[in-house]
């Protein structure tokens, strides 16, 4: 194909050419006959045809196979280093890397109705981070999959961990009020499940790692279910300053990032703040640390008047 386009192509020039030739000659012998702008026109163009076209055999015959060999080799470089990076994701069980929340959202928003279509009844969403505000705040959605029969269990950062080691969180980017906020929603969630005599299985816990990630799993139901995990990788308070990469439950390093919040959620020093089990709750500490927040902050409004006024 290349071979006749380039013989086409090299055909085209030569009669290009010719027609330059031609013309330059016929207002060179016979301009005297022709009218001023026609043997100009005749001149000129035939001048112009001539020189590009010769120019551009030159290039063709001496040039332009060294330039695509060159670029045939560079494309080869390319194509054989994406092959290798995409090689290496897969191997390691990287799916899908999105550069901000908003564009995994996009796609896998947890609520979604393709989501929702991949959880069903036995099924489990497991989620570990800071403080889950993003995934707490949205009661409605989280109501409507447990509604469904998925298990869901979600792991924030305990208050009082935060309090104590509050000097060393600037780098996590975590806020105390986003906590606070995270565990008022919990109770609004355990208030409708109350109300409405929902049978669902929901934990949420507190952990007492400083996180500057966090990790959702989706867990499909039945002996051929599929894992995924969303690792998201915090960089700032902002969407756009989150990197999240899709893994492949099984893959090396799905593995790994599983063990590793496996292994937070059950560390002694996680502490439990609601467990509902069959539409049950058979543990409730929402109001002991939503009065902890409250007085904390009291105190601490307390504290920085009294150093303002000394």
């Amino acid at each position: 194909m290349w071979k006749k386009l380039k013989e086409w192509l090299t055909s085209t020039t030569l009669l290009c050419m010719a027609l330059g030739l031609c013309s330059w000659l016929s207002a060179e012998t016979f301009g005297g006959k022709m009218p001023p702008f026609l043997k100009e026109i005749a001149h000129s163009g035939g001048i112009t045809l001539l020189s590009v076209f010769s120019i551009k055999l030159i290039y063709e015959a001496s040039l332009a196979d060294h330039h695509n060999q060159i670029f045939t080799h560079a494309l080869e470089n390319i194509l054989s280093h994406s092959a290798e990076l995409s090689g290496s994701c897969l191997r390691l069980g990287v799916s899908e890397i999105f550069t901000s929340r908003d564009d995994f959202k996009a796609k896998y928003d947890l609520f979604s109705p393709a989501m929702l279509n991949f959880l069903k009844r036995g099924s489990a969403v497991n989620s570990t981070g800071g403080s889950l505000r993003w995934l707490l705040e949205d009661t409605d959605g989280l109501l409507k999959i447990l509604k469904k029969g998925v298990t869901v269990h979600l792991c924030l950062m305990d208050p009082r961990i935060y309090d104590r080691r509050v000097c060393t969180f600037s780098l996590t980017q975590l806020n105390r009020g986003d906590i606070a906020i995270a565990i008022d929603s919990a109770e609004r969630i355990r208030n409708q499940i109350s109300r409405d005599k929902i049978h669902c299985s929901l934990e949420i816990r507190m952990h007492p790692v400083i996180l500057f990630d966090s990790c959702t799993s989706f867990s499909k139901s039945g002996s051929h279910g599929g894992v995924l995990l969303a690792w998201d990788l915090n960089f700032g308070l902002r969407n756009d300053q989150r990197r999240i990469f899709l893994l492949q439950g099984g893959s090396a390093l799905g593995a790994n990032v599983s063990e590793r919040y496996s292994r937070i959620w059950q560390l002694p020093e996680t502490k439990a703040l609601l467990k509902i089990q069959a539409g049950i709750i058979e543990e409730d500490n929402i109001k002991e640390i939503q009065t902890y927040l409250r007085t904390s902050a009291t105190s601490a409004l307390h504290h920085g008047h009294n150093v303002k006024q000394e």
